[in-house]
């Protein structure tokens, strides 16, 4: 199983931030997970939100704004907001990649697909996204690694929820590979429909899940791990692998 580093190792240093992906390699990650949204003039760059405030000291919109603009933000460890080239670069080949696409056009896929592939490391890539059609959309331009429909919401419409509990259509409209679910919503039937259909399953947390007490995290830890799936995606990755490396776990 994968210990995926959530946004890096992002109780380290700011996240999604180059400081945050190289805490999560010293600590053991096998991949990290980061966050891709597209600048005005079609710059890919690493965050979660859609606009900066929340981790930067001040509020730009990333969508209505330059590269320029985006990078003159500054992270509160003072690190520039990254470029997923940047992100490339740093991380190399020291630990794989699980690549989230917020938003994302023709020329920002291509961008993203053509920086996997000069680093060499586009067949070990895993690339996810909540919406389909972004996940076939790089399947049709020639991607060679593994595709992640996300599913996980707090919505509570009766559609929503139903989808989450039996999302195969979805997972066949994104042409997926494997199913990037919130732990709480994987259960034993839909595990058992993914292996007979030869789909990975990797379970992510939220970061709220990861600011509760230690016991807590230490019970959710182990039972990702008893889930078996093909990954976890959790944010403090040196704790998770310490709680689960007893025999049996």
């Amino acid at each position: 199983m994968e210990w995926i580093a959530h946004r890096g190792a992002a109780f380290a240093a700011p996240e999604n931030s180059l400081a945050a992906f190289e805490a999560a390699i010293d600590e053991g990650c096998d991949r990290i997970e980061l966050d891709v949204q597209v600048t005005r003039d079609g710059v890919a760059v690493i965050s979660h939100d859609a606009t900066t405030e929340r981790e930067g000291d001040r509020k730009v919109e990333i969508e209505f704004a330059t590269a320029d603009e985006v990078q003159s933000v500054r992270l509160r460890n003072g690190e520039p907001v990254p470029t997923f080239e940047q992100a490339c670069e740093v991380i190399g080949d020291r630990a794989a990649l699980d690549v989230e696409l917020k938003s994302i056009t023709d020329q920002t896929a291509r961008q993203v697909l053509n920086a996997l592939r000069a680093h060499g490391v586009e067949d070990d890539a895993l690339v996810t996204s909540f919406d389909a059609p972004v996940l076939r959309r790089m399947k049709s331009m020639g991607f060679r690694g593994r595709l992640g429909l996300l599913v996980g919401s707090k919505s509570m419409n009766v559609r929503q929820r139903a989808y989450e509990a039996w999302p195969l259509a979805g997972i066949d409209t994104a042409a997926a590979t494997d199913l990037v679910i919130h732990h709480m919503l994987a259960h034993k039937v839909l595990r058992r429909a993914l292996d007979r259909r030869g789909l990975g399953l990797v379970l992510w947390t939220a970061v709220e899940d990861e600011t509760k007490p230690e016991a807590a995290r230490a019970a959710l830890y182990r039972r990702l791990v008893k889930m078996d799936p093909v990954g976890a995606i959790v944010a403090r990755i040196a704790e998770a692998r310490s709680v689960t490396a007893a025999p049996g776990l």
